[in-house]
């Protein structure tokens, strides 16, 4: 699920997490390159710097604009590769090609089917 980024709002991002039932939302920019993800966990941790009061929660909020991602041309091989290097889950990647745009995701689940 893709929305841009400078023409929605809280709770569309919501309701297309629930929609598409990934736990993420990737959003572009005007130009229809990647700028960025909401997932469960990113809106989970905006929600929590406004727990007193949800109304003050933004896109910004709940916005990771540099998340790791891959490129098209990777191998399974590299994908694993670099998600073992990191210090943190991943459950899933943004996909872009050579001009920054978003092509698709691959999931851990993907990943494990395409390994063996």
């Amino acid at each position: 699920p893709v929305l841009m980024f400078e023409r929605t709002n809280f709770r569309e991002v919501l309701q297309t997490i629930e929609d598409y039932k990934f736990g993420f939302v990737f959003y572009e920019d005007a130009q229809e390159r990647f700028a960025g993800i909401s997932s469960n966990a990113d809106v989970r941790k905006g929600m929590l710097r406004h727990e007193t009061d949800f109304n003050k929660v933004s896109l910004t909020d709940i916005r990771n604009p540099k998340p790791v991602t891959i490129s098209e041309d990777c191998t399974i091989e590299q994908m694993l590769k670099m998600i073992k290097s990191k210090s943190f889950i991943i459950n899933f990647l943004p996909v872009t090609n050579t001009q920054g745009k978003i092509s698709g995701a691959i999931t851990f689940f993907n990943l494990i089917k395409g390994e063996s």
